[in-house]
């Protein structure tokens, strides 16, 4: 059992609440684990370095303006579906700018490249689902400013007995604002 951290994206309210149906019938496993998110890097740091990434990630960030975010259409991964934002570049900068500092943490581990494919996943499929099967819910245009990231931590031992989610550790904003939150 090993403690894993990530770097998030976390949608508000209304966000949060049209995902929410959808993600607990086609990502159960997920869905307890970690709320609806934009991942920015996973998997990130050790856990023992996660106080100085915190402080790097503060002074990192305050040259990172807030930006908006719109999710507007679905797409799919052979493995999943997801919301796609309707300009990804903010998110990209966002993530290649902490990737300056943190250079040894592509997203997911470079499984999937040497860049970051934004996206909130709402399904996770099984190898034979064909995405267009599955019954979702016309989007509705849903706009959020994003004005900080979350550092969070958590197990994803799928052998490990019961299901233990992801915390928060530290909020950290974009810009030159005050701290938000815990640190």
């Amino acid at each position: 059992m090993k403690l894993e951290t990530a770097l998030l994206l976390i949608p508000p309210l209304n966000v949060q609440h049209f995902v929410a149906p959808i993600r607990a019938r086609f990502a159960p496993a997920s869905f307890p684990l970690v709320p609806a998110h934009i991942t920015i890097m996973y998997p990130f740091v050790d856990i023992d370095k996660s106080r100085e990434a915190v402080r790097i990630l503060h002074e990192q960030c305050r040259s990172i303006r807030p930006f908006d975010v719109t999710l507007d259409r679905y797409g799919h991964f052979p493995n999943a579906i997801y919301m796609e934002p309707e300009d990804p570049e903010p998110i990209l900068q966002l993530y290649r700018s902490i990737y300056k500092v943190f250079p040894d943490y592509l997203a997911y581990g470079g499984a999937f490249g040497g860049d970051l494919h934004p996206h909130l996943t709402v399904a996770e499929l099984a190898e034979e689902m064909d995405p267009g099967t599955v019954p979702l819910p016309p989007i509705p245009t849903l706009r959020f400013s994003a004005d900080r990231i979350y550092f969070y931590a958590g197990i994803t031992d799928t052998e490990c007995e019961g299901q233990i989610p992801f915390i928060p550790l530290s909020v950290i904003p974009l810009g030159d604002q005050d701290d938000p939150g815990p640190e």
